[in-house]
């Protein structure tokens, strides 16, 4: 747990606090290089080791996030250092919970319920990290720009001991290899292992003479929690159906030939868990990574459209699907632009960007996004978005994120609309104010 900064810590109180501390804790090691001399009372007692259950539920809210590596790693650094990964109930003055939040980051109840408190990080840190003035900020940096310690420099020192942490949770959620199957010792429903994600099937066939695994009721929810939707670059296939497909952002790409699949192993399921897959993830979902077995073009996924990017900067370290080029003419078939309502920014800027009829429109503030996803692209493929469509076609909808107000795109502007009945079922993007005004004043 460590002090954030204060005007008013007189120094005798720092000694005392640090004379508790170290009775309290005997901290050895890498945690008593760690934890800050004023970091706890005598009454708050820091457990020697992370709590499992709270890393789980951390990394899964990263994973659900699509948080960057970089975030990832501040928020283990931050967790570990601040309470060695323990959901607290006490604290220095008022914080509270695993990143011993203070009071202006929310209620008690907030703060210490681990899910809650790991959104609240990520919100600030995922907005750090998009800010290119802090691009060549460091993990701890980062966790240091959101946490505001009076220690800084702790956080980097934490990046072994997070990075081991990370890999452990990883290495758990990685435990089933494609084509495995498992089963609750609750529940006659078996599933399919599909990219690390359960797929349940409706019937044996798939599984023949496999044999299945028997886990518990939580062990499965933390396969689902720590794999949303199957992994990218896994495949699969129907047991009574030759084609395969490639699962690219939660959705099953159907792919033309075993090219991209190689020696690696696919999952067999029924068409029933196909046809599960496409409803949960109706189009790939925006920031996945694709690219064709014949090309080294990657893509980024925008609204289920895939937009080409120039330099690998936005995949990093994540993971990408290798598919035909079949597969890409499906998709750009399905969604030939970005479907109204997905978000996306260039890997070297803070802008984000809100997608109205194919067209990227800045919005001032991140409230449009919430947690959704959002796609990371290069400059260049922002360029060709805006070269393909100059303004956005007409026929999408757009509103404020701040009113009710609905409008139709005519002619490139804004349309106010007096009934819901136009959109039917259409998607609504959400910008903000500011959105509307330079869709207004643009020149056409």
């Amino acid at each position: 747990m460590m002090r954030k900064h204060s005007k008013h810590t007189p120094p005798s109180r720092i000694t005392a606090l640090a004379l508790t501390t170290a009775v309290a804790l005997s901290a050895t090691g890498l945690y008593a290089t760690l934890l800050s001399p004023s970091s706890a009372s005598a009454a708050c007692a820091v457990p020697a080791k992370e709590d499992r259950a709270v890393t789980r539920t951390i990394y899964d809210v990263g994973r659900s996030r699509n948080v960057s590596d970089r975030v990832m790693l501040a928020a283990f650094e931050a967790g570990w250092v601040e309470s060695r990964m323990n959901n607290l109930g006490c604290g220095d003055r008022d914080s509270l919970g695993v990143f011993q939040q203070r009071s202006s980051w929310g209620t008690a109840a907030q703060r210490t319920n681990p899910a809650t408190a790991a959104r609240l990080f990520f919100d600030r840190a995922q907005s750090v990290d998009a800010n290119a003035s802090y691009r060549n900020y460091t993990s701890g940096q980062l966790a240091q720009k959101v946490q505001v310690s009076a220690y800084p420099d702790r956080y980097d020192q934490a990046r072994t001991k997070a990075q081991t942490m990370i890999n452990t949770e990883r290495g758990a959620t990685n435990s089933f290899a494609d084509g495995a199957f498992v089963k609750t010792d609750v529940s006659a429903t078996v599933y399919g292992m599909v990219g690390g994600f359960p797929v349940p099937i409706s019937s044996m066939n798939p599984v023949g003479s496999k044999g299945y695994s028997v886990v518990t009721a939580s062990q499965l929810a933390s396969l689902r929690a720590a794999n949303p939707y199957p992994r990218d670059g896994a495949f699969v296939k129907s047991d009574v159906s030759a084609s395969v497909y490639g699962m690219v952002g939660g959705f099953p790409v159907p792919i033309s030939t075993m090219n991209p699949v190689g020696s690696k192993p696919y999952a067999v399921v029924t068409e029933s868990s196909l046809a599960l897959l496409r409803a949960a993830n109706p189009y790939p979902r925006d920031g996945a990574f694709v690219k064709s077995d014949v090309s080294a073009t990657v893509y980024a996924m925008v609204g289920g459209y895939p937009v080409p990017i120039s330099t690998m900067n936005p995949v990093g370290s994540k993971p990408y699907a290798v598919v035909t080029e079949s597969s890409l003419a499906l998709l750009r078939a399905a969604n030939p632009y970005p479907r109204d309502g997905a978000f996306v920014k260039s890997d070297a800027k803070a802008t984000v960007y809100a997608m109205v009829g194919g067209y990227p429109v800045p919005i001032s503030t991140m409230n449009p996004v919430g947690s959704k996803p959002y796609a990371v692209v290069t400059e260049s493929s922002l360029t060709l978005l805006r070269t393909a469509n100059p303004y956005p076609r007409d026929g999408a909808f757009v509103k404020s994120d701040v009113s009710a107000t609905v409008y139709k795109i005519v002619g490139g502007l804004p349309v106010p609309i007096s009934s819901m009945n136009v959109v039917g079922s259409k998607p609504i993007a959400v910008v903000t104010e500011s959105s509307l005004t330079l869709l207004r004043t643009a020149k056409r």
